[in-house]
């Protein structure tokens, strides 16, 4: 009995040294398991793509410039309307008595400068009372010795109302209305009128 104990120690310390060896490599191999499995690139975490390569559109907003501010037209360069004053209304005065006005009454009379041109001595006083009888005012009586005048004329100064004034004076006396010759174009203003040999006189008052 005493012989045999010794043999039984050793082949038990043997068993468990080999366990732990055992058990030691089963550790080496799983670590080594453990290490290529971390390596494989397969498990390693993949990274994302980039936002460019998604299939979703990409839209580019880029800012808009602002817009300019609308400016009101600038003033009108025309000048302000002044209101025009009030016409000054003259004073009612008596007619000028060296203007024709166009009536025989005698607050406006039509004025007749007479001029004898015919061989008749005092024939043109006698026309000028004829013209004062019928109303009209007769400033001068003299005689026209600038050239020969063929028949009796009462001569006006054309486009004023001196014209509708001749003609009447000439369906009176049975003479003829014409406007100015060169001679007594710068005369004084109204009617003349040249008295001939053929002046017959007034056919009627005013």
């Amino acid at each position: 009995m005493t012989s045999g104990e010794p043999s039984t120690g050793p082949a038990k310390a043997k068993i468990i040294g080999f366990g732990l060896i055992g058990l030691g490599a089963i550790a080496g191999v799983v670590g080594i398991a453990t290490l290529f499995s971390s390596g494989d690139p397969s498990n390693s975490a993949q990274p994302l793509p980039p936002e460019s390569s998604t299939n979703a559109p990409v839209t580019s907003f880029a800012p808009s410039p602002p817009s300019s501010p609308v400016l009101p037209p600038p003033p009108s360069a025309t000048p302000p309307v002044i209101p025009e004053s009030p016409p000054v209304v003259p004073p009612q005065t008596a007619p000028n008595q060296d203007l024709p006005v166009g009536s025989g009454d005698a607050a406006a009379k039509i004025l007749v400068r007479v001029y004898n041109n015919s061989t008749i001595s005092g024939l043109a006083h006698r026309a000028a009372e004829d013209f004062r009888l019928a109303g009209y005012e007769v400033p001068e009586v003299g005689n026209y010795s600038a050239g020969r005048i063929p028949t009796t004329t009462i001569y006006f100064r054309p486009g004023l109302d001196e014209e509708r004034q001749a003609k009447d004076l000439a369906a009176r006396v049975g003479a003829r209305a014409e406007p100015r010759f060169d001679g007594i174009q710068d005369a004084t203003p109204g009617l003349i009128a040249i008295i001939t040999n053929d002046y017959k006189g007034t056919t009627a008052t005013k």
